[in-house]
């Protein structure tokens, strides 16, 4: 299905809308970090205070949380049926003696050994995944209009990709708008 199609559908009246009575409502909710069950707080108030502080400014464009980043995320989801959330980690993160073998692209590091950043929405239409034959999902490749003739490779733990209705014979999910 043509992204842009779906997208200019989602444009008329009553799709647009639906699409923006949700998304009001669902970045109209208040959030909050609490530790989980069994834990004491005091034990895990400095790590809720970095993850709010995170939270409250994810990137550097100082975009908020609820206003930009989730707003594009679930406006995407609702469209098109395909969320994605970047996350950015620093240098250091990255391992520069291994290279991912078809982009030439720095390996990230086990779990651990990393520190994410930022957090980024991004369109969800310009992500491809790469599948083995079993649907074991590789990482994913970005096309953009900016570089059109060159893709840029994303590790399958720099993305957040979210489907609301995923199907059996395929790795993408079927919009709202398709139906």
């Amino acid at each position: 299905m043509d992204t842009n199609e779906l997208r200019q559908f989602s444009q008329t009246f009553w799709v647009n809308a639906c699409v923006h009575t949700i998304v009001d409502e669902i970045t109209s909710l208040d959030w909050d970090i609490v530790p989980k069950d069994g834990y004491d707080y005091d034990w895990v108030s400095d790590g809720i205070a970095d993850v709010k502080e995170f939270f409250t400014h994810p990137n550097h464009n100082g975009e908020a949380l609820s206003t930009v980043v989730i707003r594009s995320f679930i406006k995407d989801i609702l469209e098109i049926d395909a969320g994605v959330l970047v996350k950015v980690f620093d240098i250091n993160s990255y391992d520069f003696n291994e290279l991912e073998p078809k982009s030439g692209a720095p390996m990230l590091k086990p779990i651990g050994q990393r520190k994410m950043t930022e957090i980024y929405a991004r369109d969800g239409a310009s992500f491809l995944k790469e599948i083995d034959k079993f649907g074991f999902l590789k990482g994913y490749w970005q096309y953009s209009y900016q570089i059109p003739a060159h893709p840029m490779w994303f590790h399958r733990d720099e993305i957040v990709y979210c489907a609301e209705h995923s199907r059996s014979m395929s790795c993408y999910g079927y919009a709202r708008t398709q139906a």
